[in-house]
């Protein structure tokens, strides 16, 4: 049939679309050509790959760092903070108050004569609180209530202590210098 056609010098279209041509610009936009894809095509593309997977390998095999390894610094261990803690934890569990009290206690008293200028010497309380009252002009009860309260052997709560020791804090807050 196709001859016969030729012979009448008609022209014989076909269209190639039907069976999956594509023009050069159709098939450029359609696969998005970039560095990639253009490597990919080529043999340069899968010996690069083969070069970084060698590579990441050969670093994972040696276990080794690039540059100088760094020295970890040792922590500086404070053996009296933490024996203090450790015997704050033993005494918390024990439930000796009484023992903080006396000995949180005397050092305050100490602390608070220094600073009144009353020497090192542990004092009689009314020596204290009559220099406390002189030098601050605050009230004696302040003062008399932890004193007392340190005196005094029994056991006090958790909540208590820390109100106590805040209250010695106060009592320093006000102290002359």
């Amino acid at each position: 049939a196709a001859t016969s056609a030729a012979k009448i010098d008609n022209q014989l279209w076909v269209d190639e679309y039907i069976h999956g041509y594509k023009d050069t610009e159709v098939i450029k936009r359609e696969t998005g050509e970039n560095l990639f894809s253009y490597l990919a095509k080529k043999p340069l593309f899968p010996a690069f790959l083969q070069g970084l997977i060698l590579l990441l390998i050969t670093i994972w095999a040696t276990s080794r760092r690039f540059g100088k390894p760094l020295t970890l610094t040792p922590p500086v261990v404070d053996n009296s903070e933490a024996y203090i803690q450790a015997l704050g934890g033993v005494l918390q569990k024990a439930g000796r108050s009484e023992f903080i009290l006396d000995v949180v206690g005397k050092e305050e008293q100490l602390k608070l004569q220094k600073a009144l200028g009353l020497g090192e010497i542990p004092l009689d309380y009314n020596v204290l609180i009559n220099a406390w009252i002189q030098q601050t002009g605050r009230p004696a009860t302040e003062l008399k209530q932890l004193l007392q309260q340190q005196t005094g052997k029994r056991r006090i709560s958790d909540t208590n202590l820390l109100n106590w020791l805040e209250k010695w804090k106060e009592i320093r807050h006000h102290l002359p210098f």
